[in-house]
C-alpha cells in the first residue's frame, strides 16, 4: 500500500516537472523569436506595432495564459456531464482584459492616444485572456 502511494506521487511530481520543463521551453522558444522579431524590426525599420510583429506579442502572451490553465482543464475532463464555455467569464473578463491587450494596436493604426495605463496592463491582460479562456471550458452536469 505505502509503495504504491509512492509511486503515485513519484508519478505525479514527474507530471509537474514535465509541465514546467514545458513552460520553460516554451518561454525560451519565444523568447529567442522575439529577439529575432525585434531584430528585423530594426532592421526594416518598421514599428513593433506593424504586423507580424504585433500579433506575435499579442499571442505569445495569450498562448502562456492557455498553457498555465491546461491542467485545471486536464482535471475536468475527468468529471462527468457535457462540455460548456461560461459566457459569464467570457462578458465580464475575458473581453475586457482582450480590449486592454489589444488597445495599444488599435491606438498605433488610428493615432489615438496610449494611457500608461494601458501599456503597463498589456502582457498581464494576455495572460488573464488566455488563463479564463482555457479555464472558461468546463463540464455541466447533466441533469
Amino acid at each position: 500500500m505505502i509503495l504504491r502511494e509512492g509511486f503515485t506521487i513519484i508519478k505525479s511530481s514527474f507530471k509537474y516537472l514535465l509541465y514546467l520543463v514545458v513552460i520553460v521551453f516554451y518561454w525560451l522558444a519565444t523568447d529567442v523569436t522575439a529577439d529575432k522579431l525585434e531584430e528585423i524590426s530594426q532592421q526594416t525599420y518598421q514599428p513593433m506595432f506593424f504586423p507580424p510583429f504585433a500579433y506575435y506579442f499579442l499571442l505569445r502572451y495569450i498562448l502562456l495564459g492557455i498553457l498555465l490553465g491546461i491542467p485545471t482543464l486536464l482535471a475536468r475532463r475527468k468529471e462527468p456531464g457535457l462540455w460548456t464555455f461560461n459566457l459569464e467569464k467570457l462578458l465580464f473578463l475575458m473581453l475586457p482584459s482582450f480590449i486592454i491587450s489589444i488597445y495599444p494596436i488599435v491606438a498605433f493604426y488610428f493615432k489615438l492616444p496610449v494611457p500608461f495605463f494601458f501599456l503597463r496592463m498589456g502582457i498581464p491582460m494576455e495572460i488573464i485572456f488566455g488563463y479564463s479562456f482555457i479555464t472558461a471550458i468546463k463540464k455541466r452536469k447533466e441533469v
